[in-house]
């Protein structure tokens, strides 16, 4: 994978140093602690022909972190598809003083033709440790690990790096559920990164949808389905991410996030492995 520059920057030096010349690829932290992290990356095909796919993965000291794949880019080149977009936004936990911060970007098909950029954006922001939030990480659901399931199942979650007295949570019995603890607004980020678990042995097209639940019915607009993939020309990785608002919630009531197969659901969809999915939640003063 090859690093994103970034050119042109604004930033605070309490918190980061960044040279838009020198080592423009990399963001050295200067405050340890948490941070959110966001990126979009639009991509435009320029030349070539067939199936595209980029995928865009954040670093952290030079090794890829486990819950920062974006894989949502494909670019079919039929019928006028020739635009796409990459976005991920997350929490970064636990950041040391110099660590540094890339965003690598590779293709992941076998097509040879060009796909650019019009412009990437990178957005990071320090979290005051009074900001109440929670990030957990799963790899299955509670039915085992396929998540391309005919009927409905819950994402696990048996990670919880980070979390505040605004959440309920455990990492063994009835892990799907985070339960509210306290009235209010909460800001929501779902990643869920995805691969086809045969390495795309049949010719196919599968599609997970990830829905945002509260007490057990869907929130408005709650639904990522950009996770499609083709399973030719190895394109056998996708992705879906979700941002939203969850307003006027009270203690007591329990978000879950479902998945279930859009399309093909005749073979198993899978986290990859040493990649994690994702929920990143925070109380909104």
């Amino acid at each position: 994978p090859y690093s994103m520059r970034w050119t042109i920057d604004r930033f605070d030096s309490s918190y980061f140093s960044h040279d838009t010349s020198s080592f423009n690829h990399e963001i050295t932290f200067q405050t340890a602690g948490d941070y959110r992290v966001s990126f979009s990356i639009p991509l435009q095909e320029v030349s070539g022909g067939n199936r595209r796919s980029i995928r865009a993965e954040l670093y952290l000291n030079g090794n890829p972190i486990d819950i920062g794949r974006s894989e949502s880019g494909y670019i079919r080149d039929a019928n006028n598809h020739l635009t796409s977009s990459l976005q991920l936004s997350t929490l970064l936990s636990n950041i040391s003083v110099n660590d540094v911060l890339e965003v690598r970007v590779s293709k992941q098909t076998d097509e040879v033709a060009e796909v650019i950029t019009t412009g990437a954006q990178l957005f990071l922001q320090y979290v005051d440790p009074t900001t109440k939030t929670i990030l957990l990480k799963g790899t299955q659901t509670t039915g085992g690990t396929n998540l391309n399931g005919a009927a409905e199942a819950a994402m696990a979650w048996d990670e919880r790096p980070v979390t505040s007295s605004a959440f309920s949570h455990s990492t063994s019995g009835s892990n799907n559920q985070i339960t509210i603890q306290e009235a209010g607004s909460y800001r929501v980020h779902l990643n869920i990164p995805l691969q086809e678990g045969t390495s795309c042995s049949a010719n196919s097209r599968y599609s997970v949808q990830g829905r945002i639940r509260v007490n057990g019915a869907q929130v408005r607009s709650g639904t990522a389905s950009q996770g499609y993939i083709r399973c030719l020309d190895q394109h056998e990785f996708s992705s879906i991410h979700w941002f939203g608002f969850l307003h006027n919630m009270t203690p007591g009531q329990v978000v879950t996030v479902g998945v279930i197969g859009e399309a093909d659901t005749s073979r198993a969809v899978i986290v990859p492995t040493s990649r994690k999915a994702s929920l990143f939640m925070e109380k909104l003063d």
